[in-house]
């Protein structure tokens, strides 16, 4: 396996080991695996800091450390993932400890390499329990790509009387997402690549729309006594990988149901039954600028993430972290995205917070 790491990221990696007042625990490295290449690309990190429930100097990972990288993994467009870990510690990286590493982060998908910063000297290894396997390396300068994004609406007829078992009416509205998949269109020619999508200026004309045909969902004027009509709005952002640039839409169709498949497995994981309007809400979607990358957390005031509320707080840190190392524009535009998350839960100290930190870094 072949790991790409960015030039700029690595000189930033090398920087915040030297700065011991930083109080990193350890950074998350963004990117995704091309199996097909068999290699593993990093295009971002982010940086998180010592959990309260850690020791200082702790290589291993805290419950809520992995239930937020859990967290970052949903909101990060697809198929962008958390595909690494890097520590900060002088010494070397023992086989037990990487073992405690491996089991504790078993279940993150697509967790690959292990790294850590000792000596300024950046070392790669393998997530293997039957030895420790270093991994070598190449820096390359790669540039964070437009994205682009899918949206798509569910929309079908159900017997009234799923409203009584919200778990089935959720595993209905899956089934329908999937039911008539084959008969899809869209609302751009099916013979256009991705890249040529990728190089319209403006960012509506980068959305695509996918559509089935009224007639195929076979839905009438006025539904039946007995029956509810029910809608769903999917959207997800997609990161383009080498491996479909090139791709015309319709050689996409399975790859983006599996995007949208994704959203809607997390919406409804998410959902929850109005009695007083008869509905299921779904969680908005906030969307949250990361330095070229925008993520889309799933609020729900009603039901919310424990998780993704608190990984939202250690993204302040994150946005203070990368001020620190010139990236002066990106942080606000993070705190200021971060500011309308938390205003939706009226959290007044950390909106207060944030509102400080933008004011400090104006100054």
């Amino acid at each position: 396996m072949t790991l790409l790491l960015d030039k700029e990221l690595k000189n930033q990696l090398l920087e915040l080991s030297k700065q011991n007042d930083y109080k990193i625990s350890f950074s998350g490295l963004i990117g995704y695996i091309d199996i097909e290449k068999n290699e593993i690309k990093i295009i971002s990190s982010i940086h998180f800091n010592e959990n309260k429930n850690t020791e200082a100097g702790n290589i291993l990972l805290t419950l809520d450390d992995i239930n937020q990288i859990r967290s970052l993994n949903i909101i990060l467009p697809f198929p962008l993932r958390i595909v690494g870990v890097v520590f900060y510690q002088e010494d070397e990286i023992t086989q037990f400890t990487m073992n405690k590493i491996i089991k504790d982060l078993r279940n993150i998908s697509q967790l690959a390499i292990i790294g850590n910063i000792r000596n300024d000297s950046l070392e790669f290894y393998s997530t293997s329990l039957d030895k420790l396997v270093k991994i070598n390396f190449e820096i390359q300068d790669i540039k964070i790509e437009n994205l682009f994004s899918l949206i798509h609406t569910i929309e079908f007829e159900a017997k009234e009387e799923l409203l009584s078992n919200i778990q089935e009416l959720k595993k209905t509205i899956v089934k329908e997402m999937n039911n008539l998949w084959n008969l899809i269109k869209y609302n751009k020619k099916e013979d256009r690549t991705i890249k040529s999508i990728l190089s319209e200026k403006k960012s509506l004309d980068r959305i695509i729309e996918i559509i089935i045909p009224c007639v195929e969902k076979k839905l009438t004027n006025k539904t039946e006594i007995g029956y509810i009509f029910l809608a769903f709005d999917l959207h997800v952002n997609i990161y383009p990988t080498e491996k479909i640039k090139n791709k015309r839409l319709i050689e996409l169709n399975d790859y983006f149901n599996k995007a949208l498949n994704q959203d809607l497995v997390i919406k409804m994981q998410r959902a929850y039954y109005d009695s007083n309007s008869r509905a299921l809400i779904l969680p908005k979607k906030i969307p949250i600028k990361l330095e070229g990358l925008e993520l889309n957390a799933y609020l729900s005031e009603e039901t919310p993430s424990k998780f993704e509320y608190n990984l939202a707080k250690r993204l302040i840190f994150h946005s203070e972290i990368m001020n620190k190392l010139g990236v002066t524009i990106q942080s606000r535009i993070l705190l200021r995205d971060l500011h309308s998350y938390f205003s939706h839960f009226k959290d007044e100290e950390i909106m207060k917070k944030i509102i400080d930190l933008l004011d400090k870094i104006s100054n």
